[in-house]
């Protein structure tokens, strides 16, 4: 059991909130999630893109999200570069989607863009070894 208090956490989230608000426009203060207000707070006096990280990482672990801590890693690493195969079959399921729209180019003519739409599936192959040319 945890001897966390909180109380005090809901004391202090509500602190970092009502701090983060300040950073947006009056207009659309009332407007910003909760969160998003006290991850501004945070970033303001962070700029460490690894302790973003960390936090989010934390938050998902503890409420096993492991197929997005797995991208989280992926995407910027906290732990090393080496991965547990069952840590590339998470980032596979959340990174393999079907009929996904991207952009393609500008359609000059139309003043928009052209869009296509895609499957996208992560590949596992071996690299080459040794002296072996890329």
């Amino acid at each position: 059991m945890s001897d966390m208090n909180l109380t005090r956490i809901q004391e202090a989230l509500k602190i970092l909130e009502e701090e983060g608000r300040k950073g947006y426009k009056p207009e659309c203060q009332k407007e910003i999630p909760a969160f998003q207000a006290i991850g501004l707070a945070i970033a303001r006096v962070d700029e460490g893109s690894r302790h973003c990280v960390e936090l989010a990482y934390s938050w998902l672990e503890d409420w096993n999200h492991h197929d997005l801590c797995a991208v989280l890693e992926w995407a910027h690493p906290i732990y090393g570069q080496t991965f547990h195969v069952s840590d590339l079959q998470r980032l596979a399921r959340r990174m393999d989607r079907q009929n996904v729209t991207v952009i393609t180019e500008w359609d000059t003519e139309k003043a928009e863009y052209k869009t296509k739409v895609v499957n996208v599936r992560m590949v596992f192959e071996d690299a080459p070894t040794g002296d072996a040319p890329e």
